[in-house]
Formats: C-alpha cells, structure tokens, sequence
C-alpha cells in the first residue's frame, strides 16, 4: 500500500467558487483522498464569489466598474497583479506553521506562487516536492498590461519550485526554456469523477436547442462572426448561454445580439458546476469556442464530454458554419467523443506524487 502523505495545497479560490481554478482544487482534493492521502487546503479568499446574474450591468455600474479598471491598471504596474497580490497576501495571516511532503500553489493568480514561495523563504512552510500548478504565465497575459518587472520576477519565483504543472501541450512553450527548464515542466490534466454519468438527462427538443458555459472575451474567445451566422439564419433554435453578464467584455459581446436574435438567445446565471453539467446534459448539442490564444485552453471540454452530448468547436476567425449547420439538422455525425481517461481525478493525484 502506497504511504500515506500530507499535502498543502494554496489558492486563491475557496473550494466552493464557481471557475475552473476552483474546480482544480475541488478534484485535487477528491483525489489525493481517495488514494488515502491527507489534504489541508488554505484558501486566500474568505467567501465564495457572489452567483452569477443574467441581468447586464447598469449604466452607473459601468462607470464604477470603468474608474476600477483604471485603477486597478495602476496597481497592477505597482504590485503584481495589483488586487489580487493583497487577495493572495491574505494566506500570511492563515497558513500558521505547515509541513508537507507535497505542496501545491493553484494559480491563477500568480500572486498565489509568489506567497508560496514567500511563505517557504520564511520557514513558514516547509515541503519536500513543491509544485506550482499554473495557467497562463504572468508576465506574457494577454488581456493585461504588463509591468516592467514582470519577467524577472516570474523566473524568480519559479526556480523556487521543483516542478510546473501546465494542463496542456500547447501550454508548454509559453515556459519552455524561458521561465523554466524543459526538465521542470509535467502535463497534467484537469481531473474529474468520471464515475458520474449524465447522459440520462436527455430529451429531444421540438426546436433544435444547444448551450454555451463560460464568458467571453474580446480578440481571445469572440464568437461575433458565429453570432452574425446566428442572426442570418432564418430557421427556428434556440441557443442558450450560462454566463455572467457582470463579466464586461461578455456584456460587450452580447449585448448587440440580443434583440438581433430576441427569443432565439437566452442568457442564464452561471451556477454550480455539477447543476451546470445537468443543464447541458438535456441539450440536443453543445458548442465550444476555443482561445484564439494557443497557450489557453478552456477546461469545459470535459464537462461537455462528460454531460453526455455531442459537441462542436467554433472557430471564432473562421466563416465555414458547415459544420454547426450540420448539427442544427440533428446530424452529429463528425462528432467523436474524447477519451476522458487522462483527466480521471485518480490518475491526476498520482501524476503530482510521482511528477
């Protein structure tokens, strides 16, 4: 029987959250557990984030929300990541004394490896494997200006780990040879329960009905020409999006479809994960709208998969709807369901205790 080890994993986002970081820890914990191991997550955020609405923001909304990004431009150029760096800070009033044989920090943020490697260099943790499981690097965002010292500061905090977890191949030259050695970097997947199972939620629709789950972005996921393909349609459908209309560049997105398609688009709150991958579950079809950004890899592939439906990436640069119009008759035939078992929470624990 493998030996029973004591890991810590750091975030930001309390288990609880509603993002794909969240859902990291979520299966993480599940699968370490289940292999018998102890966890001790230390969450940087107090609460969970408020749920989702459906209804746009306000025009006066707007205005506040304006004078924060502007102010929070400015932070970002004076701290790391500006909020976030006194979100993460949070973790020196919460961890108290740890010792582990496996750390873990969860980012995004970055500022969530940072502490950890502050909280190492003043023997406040003290880990035999650290591991710093990443999303995009910090100092190459593309939605984000970048300070200065962003580079430099990156390695820094990257040497002080013994591996980088990326959850994808096209993640890799991002850090290859730049922030890390090749040696460093180990793939591992998003994890999930696969024990679930459901494809018993469907029910054809009198009209052909497919979803959407996730926000938007301007140039990195604009679905604008798809959505122009939408409004030139004259058949009956209904599509239907899980998102979050506080999420401004989502707003932004939809806001010039709304009475284009009226009926035929309806927005949704996002909710919990597992309620989410039900909803999709009882669509005809689902769609997906890859990162323009090869680095970025949107981690709802397997909720699709896992709901039961068939589902169709998007090219969001692309003019050739062939493809979905195939669907929107009821025809799936291009459809090939991905092998889901490289993302098992089981196999994913173990790829961090043997990385």
């Amino acid at each position: 029987m493998e030996e029973r080890k004591r890991i810590l994993i750091l975030s930001l986002q309390a288990r609880t959250e509603i993002n794909p970081r969240a859902f990291r820890i979520h299966s993480l914990i599940d699968g370490f557990e289940a292999l018998g191991h102890q966890v001790v997550h230390i969450s940087a955020n107090e609460e969970p984030a408020t749920p989702a609405s459906a209804a746009g923001p306000s025009s006066s909304s707007r205005i506040i929300r304006s004078v924060h990004t502007l102010s929070g431009n400015l932070l970002w150029y004076l701290f790391p990541e500006g909020r976030r760096f006194f979100a993460a800070f949070r973790l020196f009033g919460k961890v108290g004394k740890q010792e582990a044989d496996l750390l873990i920090s969860v980012g995004l943020p970055f500022s969530i490896h940072l502490m950890a490697v502050l909280l190492q260099k003043t023997g406040l943790i003290r880990a035999r494997v650290r591991i710093a499981d990443y999303g995009d690097p910090f100092s190459t965002a593309v939605a984000k200006v970048i300070p200065p010292y962003a580079f430099r500061l990156e390695r820094w905090v990257l040497r002080a780990f013994d591996y980088v977890a990326l959850p994808t191949e096209a993640s890799r030259k991002a850090f290859e040879g730049r922030l890390v050695p090749a040696e460093k970097i180990r793939i591992i997947r998003q994890g999930f329960d696969l024990s679930q199972d459901f494809s018993g939620n469907y029910r054809p629709h009198p009209i052909p009905t497919f979803a959407y789950a996730g926000v938007l972005y301007h140039r990195i996921r604009e679905p604008r020409l798809f959505l122009e393909h939408l409004a030139g349609l004259e058949r009956d459908f209904r599509f239907i999006l899980y998102t979050d209309l506080r999420h401004l560049e989502t707003a932004d997105i939809l806001s010039r479809y709304r009475e284009r398609l009226g009926g035929r688009m309806e927005i949704r709150p996002m909710i919990p994960r597992l309620a989410c991958i039900e909803q999709l579950g009882t669509m005809d079809f689902l769609v997906n709208f890859p990162n323009t950004v090869a680095e970025q890899t949107p981690s709802k592939i397997i909720d699709y998969t896992v709901s039961g439906r068939p589902f169709l990436h998007i090219d969001t640069l692309g003019t050739d709807f062939s493809a979905f119009d195939a669907f929107l008759r009821g025809d799936y035939s291009t459809f090939a369901r991905p092998d889901l078992s490289e993302f098992d929470e089981r196999h994913v624990a173990r790829l961090f205790l043997n990385p």
